[in-house]
């Protein structure tokens, strides 16, 4: 059977492929996503997601949006994803029901939570932690020892991507970042930059989609971000951010990990958003998260384009890009 996730998500050219990606997986049914203002405000991720599950035949699945600002500072924003946040698509709005128009994401991951008393149980957070936070803040009594937050973030021994230190969804809401980390009642595994900065698929590899009114529309989808990243990180090519992070979700056992304890520095210093790792041989505190050091990645190309072949695309939407 496979796993129930929910997906929190601010969408984004790298998000619109980890909900490819986890819509096709038969590893698991993603039973929910939710919003965050993060790559955009609140209300363009929210078009973006429902846009990406309607454009793949999802639109069933429920959307409900979530923080419109973080905890403690103002919202920012990323400038790699195009001006309406899906590269080079301009997303229309379709006939499907913004589900999440009457459910706040608090009140849908409560009902996940809840209902899915007897099942593995997994959250994958693509976005800043200000809606997982918020959660954990009045719901940590509905968690489980053994479920899983898979979290996009944090930089360990690289640079940061927003900022000198911090990765970008810490640096969005370090505060939510901090809390979830020091407080999350959940096995929690980390998928850092590090990892995602080494894993990068080429605009030609996307031949590997069958389908060609599928495969022109990930182009135009990926084509100006793919572009940011060699301008803003010098890495030519689609960084596999999110994508890395749902295939965590779905094959956890293709990762090596490194126990950690890590928090986030909240203050108002050039470090803030900074992932701060306690490396001391004594005195350092118990690991709180797992960090992925490592990916098959031979496996992950072979399982995301497997994923994304099986999805059947609605050609209309490239008509109207």
């Amino acid at each position: 059977m496979p796993t129930q996730i929910l997906v929190d998500t601010d969408p984004g050219v790298d998000d619109a492929l980890a909900l490819c990606f986890g819509l096709g997986a038969r590893e698991v049914e993603v039973a929910q996503v939710t919003t965050c203002c993060g790559n955009f405000d609140l209300d363009t991720v929210t078009r973006n997601a429902q846009y990406i599950l309607d454009v793949v035949g999802a639109s069933t699945v429920p959307v409900s949006p979530g923080a419109r600002r973080p905890r403690a500072q103002l919202p920012l924003t990323s400038a790699v994803h195009g001006k309406a946040g899906l590269g080079g698509i301009c997303p229309r709005q379709s006939g499907s029901q913004m589900h999440g128009e009457e459910v706040s994401s608090s009140e849908a991951t409560r009902t996940f939570l809840s209902d899915q008393c007897g099942e593995a149980r997994t959250l994958v957070a693509l976005a800043p932690l200000t809606n997982i936070a918020d959660v954990i803040s009045t719901e940590a009594h509905r968690f489980r020892a053994d479920d899983r937050l898979v979290i996009l973030g944090g930089a360990i021994d690289v640079p940061g991507n927003k900022g000198p230190v911090a990765e970008f969804n810490f640096r969005c809401d370090p505060e939510a970042a901090d809390l979830v980390l020091g407080n999350a009642p959940c096995r929690v595994t980390v998928i850092p930059l590090d990892l995602c900065m080494r894993n990068v698929l080429s605009m030609q590899d996307l031949r590997l989609v069958r389908d060609p009114a599928f495969r022109a529309f990930l182009r135009l989808l990926c084509e100006e971000y793919a572009s940011a990243n060699a301008r803003e990180e010098g890495i030519d090519g689609i960084i596999m951010y999110d994508p890395l992070a749902m295939f965590c979700a779905t094959h956890p056992n293709a990762f090596t990990y490194e126990q950690m304890w890590m928090r986030v520095d909240t203050g108002d210093s050039f470090a803030r958003g900074m992932s701060v790792i306690d490396r001391r041989l004594q005195g350092r505190p118990a690991p709180n998260v797992s960090v992925a050091t490592s990916v098959d990645w031979c496996l992950f190309v072979e399982t995301f384009f497997g994923a994304l072949n099986s999805l059947t695309f609605d050609e209309s939407f490239l008509r109207n890009s």
